[in-house]
């Protein structure tokens, strides 16, 4: 794939949970019982399509919120984790302006819509987020 690929929340924050150690997967409240680690697996795959991953401010407040494991050893890896992939991957901020005024507000709320993200001038990064780096 050419450009890059913008993830919301929760695939995102399957990706950072993952990417720490796959075994928290299971036992993350957010992830539990809704995502395995073959799911993790597919987000890689897909992932590894594109050259990079693009980062939305919205999403990031929310996985950062998400991401918060229980057990401290977890958490401290989750957060390491986390924290590379906000320093790697570029960011890029949507008004939300811009999402009330789409059509899919009036069913949807205020969504982030990746496809904006193409619709503001993209400048690649030189790194990306390599998740079991």
């Amino acid at each position: 794939m050419q450009g890059p690929v913008v993830i919301d929340t929760n695939l995102l924050l399957l990706l950072v949970v993952g990417s720490a150690d796959r075994r928290y997967i299971d036992g993350h409240k957010r992830s539990s019982g809704h995502y395995t680690a073959e799911d993790f697996d597919t987000v890689v795959q897909i992932v590894g399509l594109f050259p990079e991953i693009v980062l939305l401010p919205n999403v990031l407040t929310e996985v950062s919120s998400f991401a918060r494991h229980p057990d401290r050893p977890a958490r401290q890896q989750v957060q390491a984790k986390f924290r590379q992939l906000v320093e790697r991957a570029p960011e890029v901020d949507i008004a939300s302006r811009l999402g009330v005024g789409r059509d899919e507000f009036m069913n949807l709320g205020l969504i982030r819509n990746p496809e904006d993200c193409f619709r503001i001038p993209y400048q690649p990064a030189r790194r990306s987020f390599a998740p079991h780096a």
